[in-house]
């Protein structure tokens, strides 16, 4: 197929679908897009969650809220020694090389409240 003809079948396929376009290319990012952050963090809350994907102290369970903590500090200091500021990138690391002794899961109200019992914040 030439430039011309193909030119010509995407037009001709273009007026076709023209209506359904946006609609069925949002849908099939939406089904198939696993660059976005949020896919990563699912992944990796589910793994650190061993399933259940609730805080390990509380057991509150909106994925909004819920985040990896490092059990043992350090999370800081840990993506810049790994010099990783994307948390998708981030995400991917840690399913790859984490382990269920380094990190755990909480929700943000836990983890905050285990930073001030344990004397992380700055």
């Amino acid at each position: 197929m030439d430039k011309n003809e193909r030119r010509e079948y995407m037009r001709v396929y273009m007026e076709k679908y023209r209506q359904n376009y946006p609609e069925r290319c949002r849908a099939w990012r939406n089904k198939n897009n696993r660059t976005s952050t949020a896919y990563w963090k699912e992944r990796v809350i589910n793994k650190f969650s061993n399933g259940t994907m609730e805080c390990a102290r509380c057991g509150f369970n909106d994925i909004r809220t819920l985040t990896i903590d490092h059990i043992k500090a350090g999370g800081t200091q840990d993506r810049r020694n790994r010099r990783v500021s994307n948390p998708r990138m981030y995400y991917r690391l840690i399913i790859e090389t984490g382990t269920l002794e380094e990190y755990q899961v909480l929700c943000m109200n836990c983890q905050f409240i285990k930073r001030f019992e344990n004397k992380e914040h700055n």
